[in-house]
């Protein structure tokens, strides 16, 4: 009898998506801010995501 492949937990996804993360060369960073900032934050990432693309 062979053991069924089951889908990946929610926390074997994450484990595997901060590991992809960290292979890319980004850096874990938890940020506290105020829900009317963030649409600012999600700019400014995106931003300097393009800055950073445009630079390779």
């Amino acid at each position: 009898m062979t053991k069924e492949i089951k889908d990946p937990t929610a926390n074997q996804r994450k484990k595997n998506e901060r590991i992809r993360m960290k292979d890319l060369g980004f850096t874990r960073r938890d940020v506290w801010a105020h829900p009317d900032d963030w649409p600012d934050i999600r700019a400014l990432e995106k931003k300097l995501k393009n800055k950073r693309l445009q630079d390779d």
